[in-house]
């Protein structure tokens, strides 16, 4: 019995659930990171635009920068196959399933609190750098910080932090993973493609009044499912061949919206088959001749998720500074926007998110060790 705890443990403590740890464990996945990086920076793109349109201060910028919302699909589709290829080997081993979703916990949880606490504070003592009739919702607050789906006061699904709208669909996908940890690893890909495909299929049938059912059945979903049978093939051996071919079919796909639809309607066949394409061009770069990437590109991979969360803060922040100082140049405001997101997200990530995960995770394991 001792044994098997030992050996139990040792899995837990060797199944690092973030892909950092995965780099170092598999081949080293550099190019997925810098896809990371990559789709990060088209959201920053999409919100610079944003927060520009929404002030009549740039209408002039066109439909390119809307394309930055297929950031989000890359990443789902990124996430699906990161998170298959990190639970491998964990079916069946007891208390599996409990530890992948603690170490998810610790690697969105604290980041996602403490940005979506800063802006509920600004909320609260500052109301008057709000326009729009946004206000704090202390229920609304609740559902957002525990990745329930719940209507603001602009009567929108959007959390607090309202990018954190796709944490609710993660997290909600780590749930159905780790549930499936409990169960032989030969039936994951068959219960997880039938309950996801499955679910939307339903929900395009009877369509779902609930907030809950309506949202995660959405089929933006099945971006997870894509990434997932990625990983699935990378991990059985197969070998991904034309690599630049895939990239460019990903980025054209992505372009071509720019000029067709540039709207979320049909997202998941657009966006999510795009970054499908991506996902298997960096995969397949990584399984040919011998790659070097450039180092800075790879970290900015690493503080992808630290940029998500916080570039709102930084554009608004930049963007009160730019409206009082200089009020005009709006093309350069979008770069030093996405430039200044680019370096405060990173900073942020070694300040903060590096620092308060390895803790999280530290402790983790020493009560993992306390309980043999």
């Amino acid at each position: 019995m001792l044994m098997t705890g030992l050996k139990t443990i040792k899995i837990h403590l060797g199944n690092e659930n973030n892909f950092e740890s995965l780099m170092k464990k598999q081949s080293v996945l550099e190019s997925i990171q810098i896809l990371r990086a990559v789709a990060a920076t088209a959201v920053v793109l999409l919100h610079t635009r944003v927060y520009l349109y929404g002030r009549d201060l740039a209408p002039d910028l066109g439909p390119a920068f809307e394309v930055g919302r297929a950031g989000v699909d890359i990443f789902f589709v990124i996430s699906g196959f990161i998170m298959v290829c990190v639970i491998n080997n964990s079916f069946q081993v007891r208390g599996a399933s409990m530890d992948f979703m603690l170490r998810r916990i610790i690697r969105i949880v604290p980041t996602y609190w403490a940005y979506t606490l800063l802006l509920a504070g600004f909320l609260i003592f500052a109301p008057q750098l709000f326009s729009g009739g946004k206000s704090i919702d202390y229920s609304h607050l609740a559902a957002s910080l525990f990745f329930m789906p719940w209507t603001n006061s602009l009567g929108s699904l959007k959390p607090t932090l309202q990018v954190g709208w796709t944490l609710n669909y993660e997290m909600y996908f780590y749930l159905i993973v780790a549930l499936l940890l409990l169960l032989p690893k030969r039936y994951f890909m068959g219960i997880l493609t039938c309950w996801f495909v499955g679910t939307v299929a339903l929900a395009a049938v009877i369509k779902p009044e609930t907030t809950f059912l309506s949202f995660y059945t959405k089929p933006i979903v099945l971006e997870f499912v894509a990434g997932a049978f990625i990983a699935n093939a990378y991990l059985n051996g197969v070998k991904f061949k034309y690599p630049l071919l895939c990239l460019a079919i990903g980025s054209l796909m992505i372009l071509a919206t720019i000029f067709f639809d540039t709207s979320t309607s049909g997202r998941w066949y657009k966006w999510g088959i795009a970054g499908a394409f991506l996902v298997l061009g960096c995969i397949a770069l990584e399984q040919g001749p011998s790659l070097r990437l450039p180092r800075w590109l790879v970290k900015l991979g690493d503080s992808s998720y630290s940029l998500y969360l916080s570039h709102i803060f930084t554009i608004n922040g930049l963007g009160f500074i730019w409206g009082r100082l200089i009020g005009d140049h709006y093309w350069a405001f979008c770069i030093v926007a996405i430039l200044a997101s680019i370096i405060v997200g990173h900073v942020a990530y070694l300040i903060f998110e590096k620092t308060a995960t390895a803790y999280l995770n530290r402790q983790h394991k020493q009560r993992l060790k306390s309980t043999l």
